[in-house]
């Protein structure tokens, strides 16, 4: 029989055929820079809107801010080795003035562990997660001028590019703690752009396109800060506050590029093909990004907290061209609600119900107008069987949970940009944690 650490083994190893992306259902938007970003947290954020900058937990990952790896409650930092997997099911349905479309898809979201490197005091985590995921079908037309044909234009992107990071967060004392997060970049992002013209008396027998595959390696380097205190009110129990900011350095990120033009039938087969670029050299220059975070909490009872962060992506380059962009501005706002998080008697007492909003000025400029996103967001998380170090009501031992959240939200406008996407999803996870590395002192 397996024990629980190979049972929690044996459900992440299946998790890991899965591909992970950070956007499953295709969007128009991720035709723009290196395609859409994915939010950094695990479901436990997703459900407050992402805050993550100044907000830890005891029983969850933190992958916004690498300080608050070493979350304390009280004296007590986290001594749990902590597994947590991530899927995402998307919703979307894409307006513009004239049509109306829809399209949806699921995938593997995240990967993660941590674990205690020295007790109350250095805190690692690693695992694999999506940075930015390229999903896109265009179709439009136009009149060609001074013929009587129209050209019919396809652009199809795919991919993305994936990290895995490595984080390690360290207290400096009972309040103060810092972070640094590496992540290594790899993967590849492919665009396919075909076109062909239908004259008014024939049909085209073939069409011209141009395939590029952008080949992607690199690091990125984060760092974070922060403070967690306890103030009294009253008689009152103590109110925690914990204070963050983080800081994406701006890094050059090599990147590898082939090119070719082609000739090919409707069905796909290539007739000819001229290579126009054979793995040229390269690199994008991913931007800096600052952000801070605040949030108060009453124990294992309620938390709320606010995010906000810039990122330069005016400074964004690729491959020596510098495409429309401007800087992006991301504000969230959200907490959680755990009515008695160590009842025996009230399995419902024990759940945790989150909600939270998010509001953010992206970086993509589609006909001269910035693209902002809106969103609401709820989730809960269910405690689970008690782990065999003990029960789920002490501080001590698990608290592992299976994890939902819900988003939904509207990108762009249909007014302003010409495009809107207006999207539902559903974020899966599954959270275990318990005291590992600990030699039995009785058999």
């Amino acid at each position: 029989m397996l024990n629980n650490q190979g049972r929690y083994l044996l459900i992440l190893l299946l998790f890991t055929f899965c591909n992970i992306e950070a956007q499953v259902a295709p969007s128009p938007f991720s035709s723009i820079g290196v395609g859409r970003l994915g939010g950094m947290g695990v479901v436990q954020n997703k459900g407050i809107g992402n805050v993550g900058i100044g907000m830890g937990s005891y029983w969850n990952l933190n992958l916004i801010n690498p300080a608050l790896l070493v979350y304390s409650r009280g004296t007590l930092f986290n001594q749990l080795t902590v597994f947590q997997a991530g899927m995402l099911f998307e919703a979307n349905q894409i307006n513009n003035q004239t049509t109306s479309e829809k399209s949806r898809g699921a995938g593997m979201n995240y990967l993660v562990m941590g674990m205690p490197v020295i007790r109350d005091r250095w805190f690692a985590s690693f695992g694999l997660r999506p940075y930015s995921s390229v999903n896109y079908n265009l179709n439009y037309t136009y009149e060609v001028a001074g013929a009587d044909s129209v050209a019919h234009i396809r652009e199809v992107g795919s991919e993305g590019i994936n990290m895995v990071h490595i984080s390690n967060g360290v207290a400096l004392s009972k309040n103060f703690s810092l972070g640094i997060e590496t992540d290594f970049l790899f993967s590849s992002i492919k665009n396919d752009f075909t076109n062909y013209v239908i004259a008014s008396d024939s049909l085209p027998v073939y069409a011209s396109s141009v395939f590029q595959r952008t080949a992607i390696k690199g690091l990125l380097l984060k760092g974070g800060i922060a403070y967690q205190d306890s103030i009294r009110i009253g008689k009152k129990e103590p109110l925690k506050i914990t204070i963050g900011a983080t800081y994406d350095v701006e890094r050059m990120i090599k990147g590898t590029r082939f090119e070719s033009l082609e000739r090919r039938s409707f069905e796909g087969a290539i007739y000819e093909l001229d290579t126009l670029l054979d793995n040229e050299q390269g690199t994008y220059t991913i931007p800096a990004a600052i952000g801070f975070g605040l949030s108060l909490g009453q124990g294992s009872k309620w938390t709320i907290g606010m995010d906000v962060k810039s990122s330069q992506w005016t400074r964004f380059v690729n491959f020596g061209e510098s495409p429309p962009m401007r800087d992006a501005l991301f504000v969230a706002l959200g907490g959680e609600l755990t009515p008695n998080a160590f009842s025996v008697e009230d399995y419902y007492q024990r759940i945790t119900y989150r909600m939270g909003f998010h509001y953010e000025m992206t970086p993509y400029l589609v006909n001269n107008f910035q693209v902002s996103d809106f969103g609401i967001n709820f989730g809960l998380s269910l405690p689970i069987v008690p782990s065999a170090s003990g029960s789920n009501t002490g501080v001590g031992k698990g608290f592992s949970s299976v994890d939902f959240a819900f988003s939904y939200g509207k990108l762009g406008n249909a007014g302003n940009n010409l495009i809107e996407e207006q999207y539902f999803k559903i974020h899966f996870g599954v959270t275990f944690n318990d005291r590992w590395f600990i030699r039995n002192k009785f058999n």
